[in-house]
């Protein structure tokens, strides 16, 4: 059960610089207006399962803020039955921003020239699905100017529902690092190579956790062509990890070095059941070899 913090009519602590906040339920959007403004030089705000429950509007406004972190409260009710709030962001000055948890919410970024480093991950049930891809629509709307993205497969995935409010996805012009954190699976692909055309000036792409066996690829596959123009023109450096060997991935990683004119290293980690049988480490040693005919001046590392 989440505690309701009761604020004195003044709330000043003018040394604050890190606020640390769990399981406590805001009332109403007044108390965490006080609360903020009485922290006249807070640098960093950690909201985890927290509850805005009762709460149709809340703000978060500090010009100090740098790094903020929401890790909302799941919710375990019918699916009709929580409509949750609208989370309007304010921080001028914000360097860092981490969102993680169930998508009821819809949370407006305003103002935030600054950001560098976004962390992003959101589900997707079932039963929400298009309400949820218009959350992660407005949320990325407000990471126009992030350099650095870390992003969930789901929410990479909540895109494929988005449907005509695609076109209301920012251009990421200032994004040079786009790291996904989990399995690419085939419904993930696509929209994958959708989010990319907004990302002009990438440079690196970082797969964590490489392809889910149900992706299927092949030469000269359409949903290849074309490919995204920061791939065939500024993307510098690829890494694709837990590797498998699989037709889909080697079609990918050739792909991507016959055109990418500008790479200059592809990073290849095998996944981790392979160490255990030296006779597959040969067969996906051989596989990745027939990568290689995809490049001139790139170099590429499998490990």
């Amino acid at each position: 059960m989440n505690c309701v913090l009761e604020f004195p009519s003044v709330v000043y602590l003018p040394y604050l610089k890190t606020l640390y906040l769990s399981l406590v339920a805001f009332t109403n959007d007044g108390s965490t207006q006080k609360l903020l403004s009485g922290c006249p030089v807070l640098e960093e705000l950690t909201l985890v399962d927290c509850e805005w429950l009762n709460l149709k509007n809340i703000t978060i406004s500090s010009p100090t803020l740098k790094r903020l972190t929401i890790d909302d409260l799941p919710y375990f009710g019918p699916p009709d039955g929580h409509k949750g709030c609208k989370i309007n962001i304010y921080t001028s000055n914000l360097i860092c921003l981490k969102y993680t948890g169930y998508p009821s919410n819809d949370i407006f970024v305003c103002d935030v020239s600054s950001l560098v480093k976004a962390y992003i991950s959101v589900p997707v049930p079932y039963e929400k699905q298009k309400e949820v891809a218009s959350h992660v629509v407005n949320l990325l709307k407000g990471l126009s100017n992030v350099v650095f993205l870390n992003v969930s497969d789901h929410t990479i995935e909540s895109l494929v529902f988005a449907g005509n409010m695609l076109a209301n996805l920012p251009v990421f012009k200032n994004l040079t690092h786009l790291e996904l954190t989990m399995e690419i699976r085939k419904t993930t692909f696509e929209a994958l190579m959708q989010f990319l055309n907004c990302c002009p000036n990438l440079q690196s792409l970082y797969f964590s956790e490489g392809f889910n066996h149900d992706v299927c690829l092949v030469e000269n596959d359409l949903i290849l062509s074309p490919l995204p123009k920061c791939i065939s023109s500024c993307l510098k450096m690829l890494t694709f990890k837990n590797f498998h060997g699989d037709d889909s991935e080697i079609c990918f990683l050739k792909c991507v070095l016959q055109h990418a004119s500008v790479c200059k290293k592809l990073n290849i980690s095998s996944c981790e059941n392979l160490f255990g049988d030296p006779n597959r480490q040969k067969e996906v040693k051989k596989a990745s070899q027939t990568i290689l005919k995809g490049s001139k001046s790139c170099v590429v590392t499998f490990s």
